[in-house]
């Protein structure tokens, strides 16, 4: 089951929009408590970098944005995450966004793989955590192949799909997180979609800006500044 979680982990970014501070506070422990559910399990994959001329992505570089929608118990939260990679995904950094109390957009994380270690870095709170790099780096990718092995999880072939000008295939799951659909691109998952009944949680990341063999910035893998790091 860990390999099915790890294969499907979704980074759900969550913006609270109603009014009550109490209650925000409340839907943000809970969707997070369920993000880290869903990403639970990559840790304890194979390490990737490991293998002599891995490949995680098809294409060397790439700065991939995502908008995130999340219905929560009525709420509706909206976030933006960036990942950004180079050497096919050896080198790998996601940032989260979310809105401030003016509304304006501000770094909240910052997840990257640099030199066989990740860092997991929040500025809101100059606390993150440093650690070995284990399984699918920061995000998992897209693996059609592999999710088709999973017969206990439901796994469905679901028909292709254009997904911010790029041809994407697509599969669907049933896991502990609920019914997750995965459509991807060179081994990049696009678009993710989540329903969780039980939570009544629907939720749909999707990939809004696309940029290929570019430059990827030296500082999305340097801690922020401020941020001490706790080694684990």
């Amino acid at each position: 089951m860990k390999k099915a979680v790890s294969i499907l982990s979704l980074a759900i970014l969550v913006a609270c929009n109603s009014s009550s501070k109490e209650e925000n506070k409340e839907i943000q422990a809970a969707a997070n408590d369920k993000a880290a559910e869903m990403t639970n399990g990559a840790t304890n994959a194979p390490v990737a970098e490991a293998a002599e001329g891995h490949k995680k992505y098809d294409i060397k570089s790439g700065i991939i944005t995502y908008e995130t929608k999340m219905e929560m118990m009525g709420t509706v939260m909206k976030s933006k995450k960036i990942l950004y990679f180079d050497d096919y995904g050896i080198k790998e950094c996601e940032e989260e966004y979310k809105a401030d109390e003016n509304g304006k957009e501000v770094l909240d994380k910052r997840d990257f793989v640099k030199n066989g270690d990740r860092y997991v870095c929040n500025p809101a709170y100059n606390n993150g955590s440093k650690s070995k790099a284990m399984g699918y780096g920061v995000a998992a990718p897209f693996n059609l192949d592999e999710a088709s092995t999973m017969k206990d999880n439901n796994f469905k072939k679901l028909g292709d799909e254009t997904v911010c000008g790029k041809p994407c295939n697509g599969f669907s799951m049933v896991t502990p997180s609920g019914t997750i659909k995965m459509w991807g691109w060179n081994k990049i998952t696009l678009k993710t979609t989540l329903d969780e009944p039980s939570m009544k949680i629907k939720s749909e990341t999707i990939a809004t800006k696309i940029q290929e063999n570019v430059a990827i910035p030296a500082d999305k893998f340097e801690v922020p500044t401020g941020v001490v790091l706790q080694n684990m």
